[in-house]
Formats: structure tokens, C-alpha cells, sequence
């Protein structure tokens, strides 16, 4: 039986010849070398088809020089590969950990939905940046591994940006952002690509009248939104307002050229 999962049982599929041959390097799963390039482990030294491996088999770009088959995994704490408990994999570098090796309170089982799971190197709060969950010992990752314990009540409250999912404390008064008129979430400027210009733009959109409402992207029906038409209308009379106090004054006639 040449099923992926006998073969790697077997150690590997052999080659039978009635004749002798010239050894060569063959795919350790389907006996077959082809016109691609190998991927090598490096601690057994056999040879792989990437498409011979399983997707969450394949070594990442960067670790095609330190790659380890399913046969060869080992802890990257204490360096062994079998012991009572199976080896844990991180979704992200794909290095493998005993659960005992990783010291207290960290999560040693992957989570229920997505059976994901992010070592200790890897892990990292998307909101906030942090690299640990929380001040107290009880503090758990929320959201696989993506939220500290403080931004992940913030998330359940409703305190972040659609657009960024990054958190935002209830007295944050010097994040720039506007409330949508529809799902009242609070985005970002940044996050509408309010750039370069931000805090004129920022400043224009709040000067605005009621009747104009900010919607988000993911609330607004028709592309451009009425607000953001509304805000390049508005800065084009500012600067129209802008050049023409320019020309008519006599501190900058000088810089007229004008062309016959």
C-alpha cells in the first residue's frame, strides 16, 4: 500500500530493479526524482517533492535550509523528538515544542474552532503589540492567539476600528477617528486613507454639515462615499480661497511671472 501515511511508516518507498543501477536521488514519498527541485530535512537528509508533503508539511521560504520532515521533528526547548506527549507545532514558524517545555500557564493545547496554536517566539497581541498577555498570571491569548487579555475585552465592549481591529481605550481622546452613521464604529483617519494631509482633512471632515454623514467603508452603498465628495469639494474652495489671497496681496506680487 503506497498511501502517503503507510510510507511514512515504512521509512520510505523503495525502488525494485531487476538490473543493477547508478544510485540517484529520489523523492523519500514517491520514489520519483522529475523536473523540480528537492527539499532536503535536515537531520535525515531525504530528499521531498513539495507537493508530495502535506500544506502544513512544507517548510516556509525562509526555512528551506533548516527544514525538518515529520519524521525528524524535535522540541526547540529541549531538543529530544519522542517523549509521553506529542510534539506541539507553531501555525506561524512551524518549530515544534513539547507542552511540558513550555513553562507555566502557557496554552499547550491548540485552540477549539481554527486548532490553532503560536509558540511563545511567535506570539504577538495585533492591537496593541504586545508579546505577553497580561500583568496578572491568569491572563490567557483570546481570538487564537491574536489578543492580549486587556485588548480582548476591549474588543468584546466594541472598542476597535473595523477597518484595523486594533483596540482603543473609552478615554482615548488623541487617536483621530470618526464615528460611522450607520454602525456606529469609531474608525480610524488613517484608516480612510485621510494621509499626507490628515489633520486638515480630519479638520475639514468635522466641519462638515450634519447632513453629510460619515459612513465607513464597510457601511457605504456607493463608492465615492457623499462625505468624501463632499470633503474634496470643500478643500479645493479652501485652496482656491488660499491662491487668491495670494495674487491679490502685495507681499507675494513678486513671485508673479507672467509671459507674453
Amino acid at each position: 500500500d503506497c498511501e502517503a501515511e503507510n510510507v511514512w511508516e515504512m521509512g520510505g518507498l523503495g525502488i525494485l530493479t531487476s538490473v543493477p543501477i547508478t544510485p540517484r536521488v529520489v523523492c523519500f514519498l514517491c520514489a520519483s526524482s522529475g523536473h523540480v527541485e528537492f527539499v532536503y530535512c535536515q537531520v535525515c537528509c531525504e530528499p521531498f517533492h513539495k507537493f508530495c508533503l502535506e500544506e502544513n508539511e512544507r517548510p516556509l521560504e525562509d526555512q528551506l535550509e533548516n527544514w525538518c520532515c515529520r519524521r525528524c521533528k524535535f522540541c526547540h526547548v529541549c531538543g529530544r523528538q519522542h517523549q509521553a506527549t506529542k510534539l506541539l507545532e507553531c501555525n506561524k514558524c512551524r518549530n515544534s515544542y513539547h507542552p511540558e517545555c513550555l513553562g507555566p500557564n502557557y496554552p499547550t493545547k491548540p485552540t477549539k474552532k481554527k486548532k490553532v496554536w503560536i509558540c511563545t517566539k511567535c506570539v504577538r497581541c495585533k492591537s496593541c503589540g504586545s508579546t505577553t498577555p497580561g500583568k496578572g498570571w491568569d491572563a490567557q491569548w483570546s481570538h487564537d492567539f491574536s489578543l492580549c487579555h486587556d485588548c480582548a475585552k476591549l474588543f468584546a465592549k466594541g472598542n476597535f476600528c473595523p477597518l484595523c481591529d486594533k483596540c482603543y481605550d473609552d478615554d482615548d481622546y488623541e487617536s483621530k477617528m470618526m464615528q460611522c452613521g450607520k454602525c456606529d464604529r469609531w474608525v480610524h483617519s488613517k484608516c480612510e486613507n485621510l494621509s499626507g494631509t490628515e489633520d486638515e482633512m480630519y479638520e475639514i471632515l468635522s466641519n462638515l454639515p450634519e447632513s453629510v454623514a460619515y459612513t465607513c467603508v464597510n457601511c457605504t452603498e456607493r463608492h465615492p462615499a457623499e462625505w468624501r465628495l463632499a470633503l474634496e469639494k470643500e478643500l479645493q474652495i479652501s485652496l482656491k480661497q488660499v491662491l487668491t489671497a495670494l495674487l491679490n496681496s502685495r507681499t507675494t506680487s513678486h513671485l508673479l511671472r507672467y509671459r507674453q
